[in-house]
């Protein structure tokens, strides 16, 4: 497992805001490894997540980041979902991952996780040399760098609407309706974020999140 402490610039609550955006995740039908909050002798919990690249004792799995992949930067706006699409089926050759990374895009517009960059994406490879797209991580509210996702959709960092998100699904081959069923499904978890947050003892960052969800589905239409 892997145990997660609030870094300096963190809210308090960064514990409890990771485990609501992994359940919110879930329910995206995202992929993600099982995740739990430890309880802390004072303060919120610590997010802990297993990890996915441990499959027992002394085995573990190739793991390569899609900046390491692309040798791209991660202290800057390197890569876009374009790029993450085009670079999800070349290394995996599965629509199904490309379908899963487009999804992932989409959960990360609505939710507002602008923390995007490109080691936040990562592929993994088994005993027989086969390539899959990792589970997602890191997973929580951000602004981003200058307000803008690090990974841009269509030349959009800032104010990524649906139109964006449908023309891009459209362009690597996901049909119209796929593309619609996965908003649907990010969407509908999205709007369970009040039950999320006061399951896992979000206070802090409450209201900050809550207007930054609102706001962001207003501008996604």
């Amino acid at each position: 497992w892997i145990v997660k402490f609030a870094a300096t610039n963190d809210p308090a609550d960064i514990g409890p805001l990771e485990e609501a955006y992994a359940r919110m995740a879930r329910a995206a039908h995202i992929d993600l490894a099982e995740t739990k909050l430890i309880p802390s002798a004072s303060g919120p919990g610590h997010f802990a997540t297993r990890r996915f690249d441990r499959l027992g004792p002394g085995k573990r799995l190739h793991m390569v980041s899609l900046g390491g992949a692309l040798e791209a930067s991660p202290h800057m706006p390197s890569v876009d979902y374009d790029g993450l699409l085009k670079a999800t089926l070349a290394i995996t050759h599965s629509m199904a991952d490309v379908e899963q990374a487009f999804r992932r895009m989409v959960f990360n517009v609505l939710s507002r996780n602008r923390d995007d960059h490109v080691r936040q994406h990562a592929y993994l490879m088994d005993d027989r040399g086969n390539w899959r797209l990792a589970p997602a991580f890191d997973l929580t509210f951000s602004n981003g760098p200058g307000g803008e996702h690090y990974m841009a959709v269509l030349g959009e960092g800032r104010t990524i609407t649906r139109e964006h998100v449908e023309k891009l699904g459209k362009g690597h081959g996901i049909s119209a309706k796929r593309v619609a069923a996965v908003i649907d499904d990010v969407r509908s978890a999205i709007a369970d974020w009040p039950i999320h947050a006061r399951e896992t003892g979000v206070w802090v960052s409450l209201a900050a999140v809550s207007e930054g969800l609102d706001s962001v589905a207003q501008q996604f239409g």
